[in-house]
């Protein structure tokens, strides 16, 4: 379980982590059911997810992540909060996602960033809500939405059985069930040349954190009709990554001779769509797969996942870039 905090004076998100424990047999309950329980000393996660904390036991790990000590004597207050964060800075609030794209094509890649939690969690200031949907193929809320500067993105959440209400109050404070929404906080990516947010809280009338809301009984939103066209040098990217993903969890040794030819097939849509240098990257993969189960060396074994990583990398950047 986590929880995400935002630094208004360092303009970063820390992360507060918890394990919970259940005994054996025991199910573990949906998340609005552990609003009660206690993440820190004094402290539940539902108060804690919703409002402000001013602490003196807080240690910050390099990667961002907070761990809340032991203290007596009122060393860790939490207090409500409206959700004003228009006094965020940016670029942890954003109302201008032209300049946050400027900004992330200045940074290096993913591969050589430093490995901090919660990187890409921002607040973005918003400006009207489009238009509310739900795909039911892949049992995921989509929502049109502007920035204050009129800059269209969408939000994405899919189904999660840890949050079984999610989908519901996120489709009614997005229709305007609490009022005007004023920011929505959450994971932003960039998808076939678009930013998408995976949110966390919206703020309206009210702050709603999307994971503990419980369900409302609101009237269902219409079903969602992609309008765009989908991008296929991000479609053949993600083909990719998933097959090297797929290499990964399975392991080389243990691979079909399934995914080699598969391997070779997602190495010719890269190609198709200019990506030739990636392609023939898994091509190599696919060649030297077939050669570790011919030879059964260790050296052959190595050279294969030599290609992987080198499959891997190049996969990672053209991702990215997509």
């Amino acid at each position: 379980m986590s929880v995400y905090l935002a630094d208004p004076d360092s303009g970063t998100v820390l992360v507060l982590e918890k394990t919970l424990v259940f005994k054996d047999g025991e199910e573990a309950p949906a998340a609005p059911a552990l609003v009660p329980r206690r993440v820190a000393p004094g402290v539940g996660l539902g108060a804690l997810a919703s409002g402000q904390v001013v602490t003196r036991v807080a240690r910050r790990i390099a990667s961002r992540r907070l761990v809340l000590g032991e203290a007596r004597g009122g060393m860790t207050s939490v207090t409500p909060q409206t959700g004003d964060w228009q006094a965020f800075p940016e670029p942890l609030r954003v109302n201008s996602l032209a300049r946050l794209a400027e900004e992330w094509r200045s940074r290096p890649p993913l591969l050589l960033r430093p490995r901090v939690l919660a990187a890409d969690v921002h607040a973005l200031e918003v400006g009207d809500v489009r238009l509310v949907a739900y795909e039911p193929g892949r049992q995921r809320l989509v929502a049109e939405v502007s920035t204050s500067e009129g800059e269209a993105f969408r939000v994405v959440r899919e189904h999660r059985s840890a949050a079984p209400a999610a989908l519901e109050s996120l489709a009614s404070v997005l229709s305007g069930g609490l009022g005007r929404v004023r920011f929505i906080s959450g994971l932003l990516r960039r998808r076939g040349g678009s930013f998408e947010c995976d949110p966390l809280a919206v703020v309206a009338d009210r702050l709603v954190v999307i994971d503990l809301a419980e369900a409302s009984g609101s009237s269902p939103v219409p079903l969602w009709q992609e309008r765009v066209l989908p991008d296929p040098i991000a479609a053949a990217a993600d083909l990719a990554a998933a097959l090297l993903d797929e290499c990964v969890h399975a392991g080389l040794r243990e691979s079909g001779a399934g995914l080699s030819r598969r391997l070779r097939e997602g190495g010719a849509s890269l190609a198709a769509v200019g990506l030739g240098v990636t392609g023939d990257l898994l091509t190599v993969l696919s060649e030297r797969l077939e050669g570790a189960r011919e030879g059964g060396t260790e050296t052959d074994w190595s050279r294969a996942a030599e290609a992987l990583l080198d499959a891997a990398i190049r996969t990672s950047l053209v991702s990215e870039r997509a």
